[in-house]
């Protein structure tokens, strides 16, 4: 599928976005939401999901968005509230268990319980994992250095767009978002505040309930 951008702000050229998966890929999900009696309407790629969850009618700064999945780690970035990039890194959680595990010589499940318990803060058994991904962090920063620059020289020429051609923000969402210390970390390597996004940020939830940005693609969609 694909979309018009918006007027064209030179009359040489339209910004227009497009969006799509392999054919085999749609079928199968379709194929099995039939078998359990549900109708298809319509799919979207994730990437449109988190930035519906994270990105506010307000925010039209463009906001570079970090989903850090168990085996990738998903990049968009968003403008006025559109997506205008994505792409695929490939650092993600298991990269950040397998490499404790094997630094530290303990089974994945206890790499993974200790990942999620101390985090990369600069002390204890934090300080230690940070150690063991240091190079693995500063490598998923330097990537991401990447995508400001190409967002820097490719910003489209929108007239519904205001304000700075800079990415001023990151957002962090998916399974190891909540890492401890991890925004502090990516902040200081690309010299722009890390948040935790959250995803019920623009829906109506009841008190108590868990607001972790596992949940970001499915309150999105």
């Amino acid at each position: 599928s694909w979309e018009v951008l918006g007027p064209a702000a030179k009359a040489d050229h339209l910004d227009v976005l497009i969006a799509g998966v392999p054919r085999e890929l749609a079928t199968s999900y379709a194929d099995l939401l039939r078998a359990i009696q549900m109708v298809p309407v319509a799919f979207e790629p994730e990437s449109f999901s988190i930035a519906r969850a994270l990105v506010g009618e307000a925010d039209t700064a463009p906001t570079l968005l970090i989903d850090l999945g168990h085996e990738h780690t998903g990049v968009i970035i968003t403008e006025g509230r559109r997506v205008r990039m994505t792409a695929n890194v490939p650092i993600a959680a298991r990269t950040f268990t397998e490499r404790i595990s094997e630094a530290r010589k303990i089974k994945l499940e206890q790499a993974e319980d200790i990942k999620r318990k101390h985090g990369i803060v600069p002390n204890g058994e934090g300080l230690k994992n940070r150690k063991v991904l240091e190079p693995v962090l500063d490598d998923l920063t330097q990537q991401i250095h990447g995508f400001f620059s190409y967002f820097k020289t490719h910003a489209p020429d929108d007239v519904n767009i205001s304000g700075p051609r800079k990415i001023e923000k990151v957002i962090l969402t998916g399974g190891d978002a909540m890492l401890k210390g991890l925004p502090e970390y990516l902040s200081e390597g690309l010299g722009v505040p890390v948040e935790i996004g959250d995803p019920f940020r623009s829906v109506t939830a009841k008190k108590g309930i868990t607001r972790h940005p596992l949940y970001t693609t499915s309150i999105g969609l």
